[in-house]
């Protein structure tokens, strides 16, 4: 007789059983159909509401020559639950062969007619009779370990039917439904037969690959859109190679856990869009960058999308047939820590820990499917600019703004598949976007995002830039960014190598500019200074001339001369200036126009002020540093080419920081993210064009100087006197007028002087014809040999002569003495004059005091200035010097101050010349002093408010080496 099969409960679910009514009789139909129909219920809730499969323990392990099982409990696609209450050991087996109850799945191609598999069953340690062989002999029957097998719990269930009815009475006639649970060791072929097929979000996972974007480099050889656009094309290609290979995947894979949100057009479908928008974009189409967002968009949503399958193994409605009857328990040789070749658990959808997680998978095939439908790329110039606050990208694409990139609308809009929160709440309009405005409420965040506030968001979407001038993209963005007190920063860049093509910075007044305003500021006020001075100058030039100071042997031609050079070097230079200071007295700007004008005005100015001073030089002087010389000699005017050039120099340098070679190589963190980050920098790339055809970001602010568009308005400080002095220029004497003057009181003594040579010169003479008469009388005395009276003779006369000649040398002294004083040097130095001489006779009694007084304290320091060197250590000496020293200059002052009211005149010989001998000498006796420095600065002023000049010539002139 052939076994029994082994039953299968759930092969066909009762629908109904009998309901019972008094005295009813009943039939064993009605009896079983209310035990079937209850068995199913148990078995569908424990298979379709908990799950199926291994739930905890039951790991199967070999040691020790024994096989053992920890206690766990599982549940059969059949609902049948398989439990050990502990640990089990088993020790003995027992072929498991056809005489036990047909289980299909043991059979070869699931038909019980067919060879069984190899199967050996496991006896309990301890089990009564102790049935079988041990398990020491297990590799000689099964010819292999039992290490190497796979250990399966079985649950036999079978009907019995037991024959016990007699000749008279079958009142036991029926059947007994046998359910016994077994453990079988069974090898591999056993085992791919009974692993069944599971279909779980999990499965679905390991058979979908993951997914990366490639990475386009924006390396600072890139100098042409082409080239950027090249660039993103690789990346573009590469990404969209992977999804095209992985995206058909999607349905074979996991359309059994899907549904209906995905079939098996859909892969087709999405890799004919992707084939058209590269197509689109094949060229060198504006956009390119919008185009790589969208494919690492559709890869962070299949990504995503991949994710929500992992770890989720729940089950819904499994298949009896997948493993009805057993549980796979996994391989012994993995000592029970393995769970290869052991059924996992299959909780149902209703009671997993990942409850949800399927749906929210659904959820994200469908926006993947949004997306791919709704890419469309605009960089039209009407397209307006919009910032949108967003995140990064480590948070979920969900998170962040819409792009504007995706249509709004449609029959499937994307803003209702955007964002899984928000669809379970039924808030898919609050989704931010670019065209949020088209599905949000008037007035809500979502609708003007900036309105609200931003603090929660750490990246903004900066869109419809590209295509537009950039002039009008940069202050659009930056309209907004001050407007709205918005945390970052833009600026433009050049996408190529020609400098001239930056467009214009806000180029505003620096430093250097502030010095360039003084140095112009100054030069105006040194031309102002040398046309004020010069109309007057030249009229006191022209009266001097007039008044016949010129001495020159044709003295009326060089008059007309210094007349017409005068007032032809005087227009010549009020023009030069004028024209001059119209290029110095406005701002920069109007400067840099022409800045070579100013140069060429200033020489003219200079050369004119130069050639005035040298036609007025034999008739006045100014006595003082004069604006003409000023103008002359200045040199900050000549600084300012200089300055044009540093600044160009900083100017292009600044420029080429905005040429893109060389700012992607001092920002080497440049990034395309399609806006910028809280803090950061949104770059601009245009093309020589100026047309935006890109834009970057960096992480951080970039820093721009500030700009300022004013120049300081300067004043003339009051540090000088005012240019023109009252007389603004003094006429001094000329070679004619000195030589008049000086030749009115010089000759008549002159004269005497001459006389008195002459009469020397007459006297000389006699004297020597008389030598000469007594030379030839001695020399015949001589021959007469009267020697000694020669002697005699000889010696009175030459005692006669050397008093002749003394008396007359004494009276040429005397003349020259009063009659021939130096020029410059130390008056109290002439011949013959000395200051304790002439103190005597001073009639000003009060000048005769000082000078006096002057000289004792000359000759006082003059003998502690011999002792302080003799004892240089004695500090009293020291302190008597200085004191001395002291005293002495103020004597000098004072001397010199009453010199100066006095208005005498210094002449050779007068006592005022004395004074100014005595003052010559003190003032060499302090030199080296820390006196002397204090003291000529009060002579100075002492003498400058002088009523007669001779005064101040003469003590200036008498102390060169000591000023």
């Amino acid at each position: 007789m052939p076994p029994p099969p082994v039953v299968t409960s759930l092969d066909e679910v009762s629908t109904g059983y009998t309901v019972f009514e008094s005295d009813q009789v009943l039939t064993h139909t009605q009896l079983n159909s209310v035990a079937q129909y209850a068995d199913d219920q148990i078995r569908l809730s424990r298979a379709r509401l908990s799950g199926v499969g291994v739930a905890c323990g039951l790991r199967a392990s070999f040691t020790g020559g024994a096989v053992r099982v920890t206690g766990g409990v599982g549940i059969t696609t059949d609902g049948d639950l398989l439990y050990l209450d502990g640990d089990t050991v088993y020790d003995r087996f027992q072929v498991y062969d056809q005489t036990y109850p047909a289980y299909p799945p043991l059979y070869r191609g699931g038909d019980v007619n067919a060879a069984m598999f190899p199967a050996y069953e496991l006896v309990p340690q301890g089990t009564e009779g102790e049935p079988g062989r041990p398990l020491s002999q297990f590799a000689a029957v099964a010819g292999r370990q039992p290490g190497q097998m796979t250990a399966v719990l079985l649950m036999e269930s079978y009907r019995q039917g037991d024959d016990l009815c007699s000749g008279t009475d079958c009142d036991n006639l029926g059947a007994r439904a046998v359910n016994t649970r077994k453990l079988l060791l069974v090898g591999p072929d056993t085992v791919a037969a009974l692993r069944g097929g599971a279909s779980t979000p999990a499965q679905a996972y390991g058979g979908l690959p993951e997914m990366a974007a490639e990475r386009p480099v924006l390396a600072a050889g890139l100098a042409t859109t082409d080239a950027l656009t090249a660039a993103y094309r690789t990346a573009c290609n590469a990404i969209h190679a992977r999804l095209v290979d992985a995206l058909p995947r999607i349905y074979p894979v996991a359309g059994g856990v899907l549904g209906d949100v995905v079939s098996e057009a859909s892969g087709a479908s999405w890799t004919a869009r992707l084939t058209a928008y590269r197509t689109a974009f094949s060229g060198g189409a504006t956009g390119i960058q919008y185009y790589y967002d969208f494919l690492k968009d559709v890869v962070e949503a299949y990504n995503e999308f991949r994710e929500r399958l992992f770890g989720d193994q729940t089950w819904c409605s499994p298949p009896i047939t997948s493993f009805p009857k057993h549980l796979l328990l996994g391989d012994l040789a993995a000592a029970g820590a393995s769970d290869v070749n052991r059924t996992g658990f299959y909780p149902s959808p209703v009671t997993s820990r990942t409850a949800g997680e399927l749906e929210h998978a659904r959820f994200l095939v469908q926006r993947l499917d949004a997306l791919i439908n709704h890419f469309q790329v605009s960089t039209a110039s009407t397209l307006a600019v919009r910032v949108t606050p967003s995140f990064r990208e480590d948070r979920p694409l969900e998170d962040r703004a819409i792009p504007f990139y995706y249509a709004a609308g449609g029959a499937d809009p994307l803003h209702m598949r955007w964002s899984w929160r928000l669809s379970r709440r039924g808030a898919q309009a609050q989704a931010y976007g670019y065209h949020a405005a088209a599905w949000a409420a008037a007035g809500s965040p979502a609708a003007n995002p900036l309105a609200f506030q931003i603090g929660r968001f750490d990246f903004f979407r900066v869109e419809g830039v590209v295509g537009k001038p950039v002039a009008t993209a940069l202050e659009a963005v930056q309209e907004q960014i001050d407007a709205r007190n918005l945390p970052f920063a833009v600026r433009a860049v050049l996408l190529g190598t020609d400098r001239t093509r930056v467009i214009p910075r806000r180029r505003g007044t620096t430093d250097l500019h502030h010095l360039h305003t003084l140095i112009r500021r100054d030069t105006d006020e040194r031309l102002q200074e040398a046309e004020a001075f010069t109309l007057h100058y030249s009229g006191q030039i022209l009266h001097a001339a007039d008044e016949g100071e010129l001495f020159h042997a044709q003295e009326e031609e060089a008059r007309v001369q210094v007349r017409g050079a005068t007032a032809s070097k005087t227009t010549e230079l009020r023009s030069h200036a004028a024209t001059a200071r119209t290029r110095v007295s406005g701002g920069y700007a109007q400067y840099s126009l022409n800045p070579a004008a100013l140069q060429q005005g200033m020489s003219s100015a200079i050369q004119a002020a130069a050639d005035l001073s040298f036609q007025a030089a034999p008739v006045a002087t100014t006595g003082f540093f004069n604006p003409l010389d000023n103008l002359a000699a200045g040199t900050q005017t000549t600084w300012l080419p200089w300055l044009d050039e540093i600044i160009g120099w900083k100017e292009e340098k600044k420029d080429e920081r905005l040429l893109w070679s060389r700012f992607a190589a001092d920002h080497p963190q440049t990034e395309h993210f399609g806006g910028v980050p809280r803090g950061g920098t949104l770059v601009l790339l245009h093309d020589a064009a100026n047309t935006v055809v890109a834009e970057v970001m960096l992480p951080y602010h970039l820093e721009e100087e500030p700009v300022e568009e004013d120049e300081p308005v300067l004043t003339t400080p009051p540090v000088r006197p005012p240019v023109v002095r009252t007389p603004p220029v003094r006429t001094v004497p000329t070679p004619k007028r000195t030589f008049e003057r000086e030749w009115v009181f010089r000759k008549p003594e002159l004269d005497v002087v001459f006389e008195a040579r002459n009469d020397l010169d007459r006297w000389v003479e006699t004297e020597t014809e008389h030598l000469r008469s007594q030379v030839e009388w001695q020399n015949e005395f001589i021959q007469q040999g009267q020697l000694s009276l020669q002697n005699e003779v000889l010696g009175t006369v030459g005692r006669t002569y050397d008093t002749l000649i003394n008396n007359q040398w004494s009276t040429m002294a005397s003349a020259t003495e009063r009659y021939t004083a130096p020029r410059t040097g130390d008056l109290a130095g002439t011949v013959g004059l000395t200051p304790e001489r002439a103190t005597t006779t001073f009639q000003d009694r009060m000048l005769g005091v000082m000078v006096e007084e002057a000289r004792v304290r000359e000759e006082k320091v003059t003998v502690l200035t011999e002792l302080a060197a003799a004892s240089p250590q004695d500090r009293a000496v020291t302190t008597q010097l200085e004191a001395a020293q002291a005293e002495l200059g103020k004597t000098l002052e004072e001397t010199a101050g009453y010199l100066a009211q006095s208005g005498a005149e210094v002449t050779l010989g007068s006592e005022a010349y004395v004074a100014v001998a005595q003052m010559s000498k003190g003032m060499a006796t302090l030199s080296g002093s820390t006196v002397l420095a204090p003291t000529l600065i009060n002579i100075d002023s002492a003498l400058s408010n002088a009523p007669n000049v001779s005064v101040e010539v003469a003590v200036k002139a008498a102390m060169p080496k000591l000023r």
